[in-house]
């Protein structure tokens, strides 16, 4: 009776078990089927026309955000294509403003050298960790605006360092409209110039970098109060803004998590304001590259509603994602419903956070290393 009873017990838990693997597999065909409906396949065909399908996704979205984790050569097809048949004219990175300022001067007029202006400024390659991938789309931005009249632009999104660029175009504009300002400028921004080693600047007593954005603080009021005399004076006061985003940056208290919390959030809403102001000033369609951002993106959509539309990707070794029938593919997660929907709400960032999904058969998560801006 007990053995009989034991065995019994058994075949029933392995029934029980069986039901439920059989439900979930169940549960998984059908989100695979939701995806398989609104999947377009990705080919790599001549010209980009497997990419028609992510023009119409996008719609007319004047920011178009790309996680950080696609492959560099991903982002230099998407890029390409949506400067060559949908008008984009910006490419916006995570990168400091000034050291997009001199890759801009770069890419645009062949003026430096950008492998130089990265290793010049280590913060920023740091926090980027594919330097190389993101040096040859600068080289790939180069050589496509060498060969066309309507040029891709460089956005650096981010205040993790303000570089000597930024310093000097403030003073030079002041000097040439208001003298005594230009010398009034100079004494407040003395010291706030970064060393070539930029690393010791976060170590600095907090009250220190409290005062170091206080005078910076001063320094772009006083630029914001000149007359506007048109884009040399709006261009300036976004260089003055810069450099209150960094020194801000690195005023909050480091020793401890609150701190640290609300660097990373304020890092967002920095660049989330400037890539608004880029598109704002020169009305450029931008597409951005950047790590996921809950923040970021919560800022971008409430600015720009419509206008945002933020692209996730996954890789081949995705359970779910893999199964889909083509092996590279796009979706518009806006579209998905039923299963696959609900399904896809359960995914974290994947699910809230992204509007359009990329799926690759290979696709290299960036190494960062550790950042404090």
């Amino acid at each position: 009776m007990l053995a009989f009873s034991a065995a019994s017990a058994l075949v029933a838990g392995a029934c029980v078990v069986t039901v439920v693997a059989t439900a979930l597999a169940a549960a998984g065909d059908s989100v695979v089927r939701g995806l398989d409906r609104r999947a377009r396949p990705l080919t790599d065909a001549p010209g980009d026309g497997d990419l028609a399908p992510f023009g119409r996704m996008i719609g007319s979205a004047d920011v178009v955000g790309v996680d950080e984790v696609a492959l560099a050569t991903t982002t230099r097809r998407l890029l390409r294509y949506l400067a060559e048949h949908e008008g984009f004219r910006a490419f916006a990175h995570e990168i400091s403003w000034s050291t997009g300022v001199l890759l801009d001067d770069y890419v645009v007029h062949g003026a430096g050298d950008p492998r130089a202006i990265l290793s010049r400024e280590p913060r920023d390659v740091d926090r980027f960790g594919d330097a190389g991938g993101l040096l040859a789309l600068i080289e790939w931005i180069r050589d496509h605006n060498e060969t066309h009249d309507e040029k891709i632009r460089f956005v650096g999104a981010g205040p993790g360092h303000a570089g000597p660029v930024v310093f000097d175009r403030v003073v030079a504009y002041a000097a040439g409209v208001h003298p005594d300002l230009a010398a009034r400028l100079t004494q407040l921004y003395a010291g706030l110039r970064p060393a070539p080693d930029t690393g010791a600047y976060p170590t600095a007593p907090l009250a220190e970098r409290e005062h170091r954005r206080d005078r910076a603080i001063t320094a772009y009021e006083l630029v914001a109060a000149l007359p506007d005399d048109g884009d040399e004076h709006v261009w300036a006061v976004q260089h003055a803004r810069s450099i209150v985003q960094h020194t801000t940056a690195f005023a909050f208290d480091l020793a401890t998590p609150e701190g640290l919390a609300a660097q990373s959030g304020y890092r967002d809403e920095v660049l989330a304001a400037n890539v608004v102001w880029w598109q704002r000033q020169t009305g450029h369609r931008i597409v951005l590259s950047v790590r996921n951002s809950d923040v970021g993106d919560a800022v971008l959509r409430d600015t720009l509603g419509d206008g945002y539309v933020s692209t996730g990707f996954t890789g081949a070794d995705d359970d779910v994602l893999g199964r889909v029938r083509f092996d590279e593919y796009l979706v518009d997660l806006r579209r998905v419903t039923g299963p696959a929907r609900r399904w896809l709400a359960e995914q974290g960032a994947l699910g809230r956070g992204h509007d359009l999904l990329i799926h690759l058969d290979e696709l290299h998560q960036s190494r960062r290393r550790p950042s404090s801006a």
